[in-house]
């Protein structure tokens, strides 16, 4: 039994044993990004055990994610997925508000939710680069990154090529929090992110359906209404 295919196959949320994640998985990162003009997301990513003799053996894979415009319900819904997979490390921009509220619902917590700060939001312009690297990893003929049926795939598809380096910090929360998860687990992993699947010439996107070829059975275009915060089980 290939524990990790199952894995990287199963729906988001499907639970697995810590023995189960610690047998497949070389880490597991949690990601948040703060709402914005989109809703807050948070993300949990898994980095196969892969070969360290082959960068290109490794993969990541959406474990679970949450989301919500309420900055309170997007930090409670991050503790509950931290609870869940226990991953090793957060990464998030700092923020004052959020860090308010952090310490709030950390005092009379089981399992204090500790997020770290990203240098990926001092790249400037930051979405040329995230988009660039996302799509390295997505790229159809060899791909790194499996998002299932996530919400991050319909937000990709909205992202039109001439609007790529307008694009600031809070503009796409959900496509922001599995960046700085999957940027910052490829560097300690000390995994090439683009080298694996594309190079750097070009623009980022030829087109605003780019990412189409993730729009397959098993995986959803959420379409306009992103009002609504994850259901419980979904969290």
């Amino acid at each position: 039994m290939d524990t990790w295919d199952e894995l990287k196959l199963a729906k988001l949320g499907e639970p697995f044993s810590d023995r189960q994640i610690a047998a497949c998985c070389r880490a597991v990162y949690g990601g948040a990004a703060w709402p914005g003009k989109n809703p807050g997301f948070g993300v949990v990513v898994a980095m196969s055990q892969g070969n360290e003799d082959d960068a290109s053996s490794y993969e990541i894979c959406l474990l679970d994610q949450c989301e919500s415009f309420d900055m309170p319900s997007l930090i409670r819904a991050c503790m509950e997925l931290d609870k869940r997979w226990q991953p090793q490390v957060w990464f998030a921009p700092e923020n004052g508000a959020a860090a308010e509220f952090q310490d709030e619902l950390n005092e009379n917590a089981e399992r204090p939710l500790d997020l770290a700060p990203t240098d990926l939001v001092d790249v400037d312009p930051l979405y040329p680069y995230i988009l660039g690297t996302l799509k390295g990893l997505l790229a159809e003929r060899d791909r790194k990154l499996f998002l299932k049926d996530s919400r991050i795939v319909g937000y990709l598809s909205q992202i039109e090529a001439g609007e790529i380096a307008e694009l600031e910090l809070g503009a796409f929360p959900a496509i922001e929090a599995l960046a700085f998860a999957v940027i910052e687990l490829l560097r300690d992993a000390k995994v090439p992110a683009l080298s694996q699947t594309h190079t750097s010439d070009g623009p980022a996107l030829r087109n605003e359906r780019e990412f189409d070829h993730l729009l397959k059975p098993g995986a959803t275009d959420p379409g306009p209404d992103y009002d609504t915060d994850f259901a419980d089980e979904d969290i």
